[in-house]
């Protein structure tokens, strides 16, 4: 199944909101889904990170891609134990409508960390 992102105050880059992955189980997902239309091509960043089973469990980030998944394509990806660290990312999107997918997963076992994604700015 996928549970929606919701607003949390537990993490923020910058301000005291950022948005977390929804609480999930094993072989389940949290997505969080943006369109835009912008007139011409834009640098677009934003800070996440992390606290996951590293290399099991996966924030990915999609560009225009309806399946979002490891094994089908993503436009970045992270994983692993980043408590601490917000990460920076950077894209150029085209003019015209995009859809934007950041994704939180889990595999079918094992806990380690919160379990959860956050997205800021």
């Amino acid at each position: 199944g996928s549970v929606n992102w919701t607003a949390s105050n537990a993490r923020a880059k910058s301000g005291s909101n950022s948005a977390e992955s929804g609480a999930i189980s094993d072989s389940q997902e949290s997505v969080l889904t943006r369109t835009i239309n912008i007139s011409e091509d834009k640098q677009l960043r934003f800070y996440w990170q992390t606290s996951s089973e590293d290399g099991y469990d996966y924030a990915l980030f999609c560009i225009n891609n309806d399946t979002c998944s490891d094994a089908a394509g993503y436009s970045r990806r992270l994983t692993g134990e980043n408590n601490a660290l917000w990460q920076t990312e950077r894209v150029t999107l085209a003019a015209g409508e995009n859809i934007l997918t950041w994704k939180y997963f889990k595999d079918s076992s094992s806990l380690e960390g919160e379990d959860k994604a956050w997205l800021d700015n």
